[in-house]
């Protein structure tokens, strides 16, 4: 079946409401020739209507959360973790903390809004409820921590709108669900509000009902304090009372983060950005926002979560549209929303202009409605490909040989944007275009080469390119040798020059900083089209002749150390059937990408008998290739091996990597009984930019693995050790 070239790039700036039903709906209608990227600094976005139900108890992180990673994957969508930290509305691109520029077509901002903070000395227990991303972890861990360290403490919330009146009740509740009687501390609660009434947007009725709910529950309301500074515990008001707190939680209203307000978009004093009812950008075409951070024009709305999932439906339509260059069409939001507020136990509000109503079949009812609402978002499966028949685009009869190479222009655009690299033994490399590098190589040292190459496994360039490096260059280290030069080998995928350049410049962005990060040089490479993204990298090294470590040199009583875990293969391979949770994947790539530079460092200072990296043929594989023609064994024990989190489950329920059912042909013994642990078969899975597999002698371990951690490679282990009595490897 013949992919479709892309044309257009959408971006979805933020995991907002909105966002998730435009993912939604374009998977269940997508835009022919569009390719769409979510770009998140969170994998798991929390559903702003659970988060009080999740601080009070009644719900799991996992129930409240939307994965953005599995929804993006199954809508044919690209994830992209990282933070948006600028914008540029004429050159059209955004700028990424970590990725540098990306370039759009058409943007869409979905990014909610943070809670102002006072200036001055915050108390040391402090916490804003937005962004609620970051809310829901810290608040988490401060709720753990009152109840294992057992004393009194004064807690205070700031702002007495919705938010703040659900969250001191939510964690009322949670602290007395958790909390012994007879042991439970005498905490005391307090809602301060800096007018004479809380829940100003409400009527009259639902302020007196939550009134009501926060006497009963004990929980003081403090009004008419406005809040002008902070000193520690102690915070000033205006007219220079003061009020102190142990804890303090920021629910003060709403505004916009920094960056916006630095662009050229025209925003509201707060920083929000002014929209038509179109939801575009009032003076940059194609830019569209919506949820917290946008301010309709004509149609202001409260900052709630409501009107974000209202607006979800037009923005996919008019971001269709745009795509299309077709005119938008204008939106009016409903005048008033049915409000649903949270009292701490299982009671809610209901709050709406024509009536208000309160008890536990409202909770129930919402609980319901949030339910129904979430599942939309866990419950996708991957969207069916589309059929090269559907395709408007003339699909061209594409060259080969040299003239599948990539257009020089986008080629040279792209070089051009990255950052320069120099080195004093490359005397003529990437700052020089000639037909070949030459590199000068230091007096007497043996010169190492390696070359690894793989199709693209994860749909961000970037993370992508990074891995690579570290892949290939992990048999440098193998070696015993230092990394000095690079030659890279690219193929693109055929879409729209301007994407060709924004995938060239993400991958070699990427690329470069891994190659930074283990101190080697990128003098050149090759690059053509093909039918998906790949990448793979020449390596050169250096190695002193008397530093060579070869990966038969182990010997009997040595120790076997494992610097990384196992499972990359089998997450990759549920993440394919979208089987991966998002965090999972994103935290195994984080690893993936980290260097093995200071690894190889301290093994190679402490005499490592042999070494290699573990890849395609596993733990059990790469250990074999260690012992083969030598008279030893090895015994691993399975309790000792690091894995990925999600490793285990994924393998439990049979998925597995393509290469692991050869893998498990390689000689080995274990018992029926040690065959039945999850741990097994992870033996056997092929790793992508694996740990460094390395023996040395059982006296230094203990003081090795402790320098390996104190470096970042947290997860490093002994996991066995060299045996003279069998020539097998026998798991246990």
């Amino acid at each position: 079946m013949t992919k479709e070239p892309y044309k257009k790039e959408l971006l979805l700036v933020g995991g907002g409401h909105s966002h998730v039903e435009v993912l939604r709906r374009f998977r269940m209608k997508p835009s022919r020739g569009a390719r769409i990227t979510l770009i998140s600094n969170i994998v798991d976005a929390p559903y702003s209507g659970m988060l009080p139900g999740m601080v009070a108890g009644h719900y799991r992180a996992d129930e409240s959360n939307i994965d953005l990673f599995r929804l993006a994957q199954v809508s044919g969508a690209r994830f992209v973790e990282d933070e948006v930290i600028a914008i540029d509305v004429e050159q059209k691109q955004v700028t990424c903390r970590n990725r540098g520029s990306i370039s759009y077509d058409v943007l869409s901002i979905n990014i909610g809004s943070v809670s102002p903070l006072v200036s001055g000395e915050m108390p040391s227990e402090s916490l804003a409820v937005k962004p609620i991303s970051e809310f829901q972890n810290k608040v988490e861990n401060l709720l753990q921590k009152l109840i294992a360290e057992k004393t009194e403490k004064k807690i205070g919330v700031i702002g007495a709108g919705a938010a703040g009146a659900e969250i001191i009740l939510a964690i009322q509740e949670r602290l007395r669900r958790l909390g012994c009687s007879n042991e439970k501390p005498r905490h005391s609660f307090h809602l301060v509000t800096s007018s004479a009434e809380i829940l100003i947007e409400h009527t009259r009725r639902t302020k007196n009902l939550c009134a009501r709910e926060l006497e009963t529950s004990g929980i003081e309301l403090v009004t008419g304090f406005e809040v002008s500074r902070a000193e520690g515990r102690k915070l000033y008001s205006k007219d220079g009372t003061t009020i102190e707190f142990d804890i303090v939680l920021w629910a003060t209203g709403a505004r916009a983060p920094k960056w916006i307000s630095t662009s050229k978009l025209n925003t509201t004093p707060e920083g929000f950005i002014r929209v038509l009812p179109t939801l575009e950008s009032q003076n940059s075409r194609h830019v569209f926002a919506t949820g917290d951070i946008a301010h309709v024009h004509r149609f202001p709305r409260p900052k709630s979560g409501v009107f974000a999932v209202r607006q979800g439906p037009p923005l996919a339509k008019n971001l269709r549209r745009a795509l299309q260059n077709k005119p938008l069409k204008s939106f009016r939001p409903q005048r008033s929303a049915l409000a649903l507020i949270s009292l701490g136990r299982k009671q809610a509000i209901a709050s709406h202009p024509l009536f208000t109503l309160k008890g536990a079949w409202i909770w129930r009812y919402k609980n319901f409605v949030d339910k129904r609402f979430i599942k939309k978002y866990q419950k996708l499966k991957p969207m069916r490909p589309q059929s090269s028949k559907d395709t408007e685009l003339k699909q061209e009869v594409r060259c080969g040989g040299c003239g599948s190479k990539v257009a020089p222009t986008i080629l040279k655009e792209a070089l051009a944007s990255l950052p320069t690299q120099n080195s004093d033994s490359v005397l003529v490399g990437l700052n020089g275009a000639d037909d070949a590098a030459i590199v000068r190589p230091a007096p007497n040292k043996l010169v190492v080469h390696t070359i690894d190459y793989f199709k693209e496994f994860i749909d961000d360039p970037w993370i992508l390119g990074k891995i690579a490096v570290n892949h290939a260059i992990n048999d440098i280290f193998a070696m015993g040798a230092i990394p000095k030069t690079a030659l890279a080998i690219v193929g693109l995928p055929l879409a729209h020059p301007r994407i060709m350049r924004n995938d060239m410049i993400q991958l070699m962005r990427g690329s470069l900083e891994g190659l930074k990060e283990n101190r080697t040089t990128l003098v050149g490479g090759h690059t053509n089209e093909s039918h998906e993204l790949n990448i793979g990298f020449s390596i050169n090294g250096e190695v002193e002749e008397n530093k060579i470590i070869r990966n038969r040199g182990a010997r009997a009583g040595d120790s076997i150390i494992l610097t990384r875990p196992l499972g990359s293969g089998v997450l990759l391979a549920g993440a394919m059937l979208g089987e991966t949770k998002g965090s999972w994947i994103t935290a195994a790539l984080r690893e993936m990408a980290r260097s093995n530079l200071l690894a190889s460092e301290i093994l190679n200072e402490n005499k490592a008998t042999s070494m290699t990296d573990i890849t395609g043929f596993g733990l059990v594989g790469h250990l074999s290739e260690m012992l083969d023609a030598t008279p030893m064994g090895a015994k691993i024990c399975l309790d000792k091996l690091p894995v990925y989190e999600g490793a285990v489950h994924l393998a439990t329920k049979g998925i597995e990597s393509t290469l692991k059912p050869e893998n498990l042909l390689i000689k080995h013994s274990a018992s029926p009984h040690t065959k039945e642990k999850p741990k097994y078969s992870l033996c056997f899975d092929p790793q992508t930019s694996g740990g460094m597999l390395a023996t040395l002698e059982k006296s230094k371990t203990s003081h090795i693995i402790q320098r390996l951690r104190d470096v970042g490679y947290q997860e490093a282990e002994i996991i066995g050790e060299i045996s003279d009595n069998t020539k097998d490897i026998m798991i246990s």
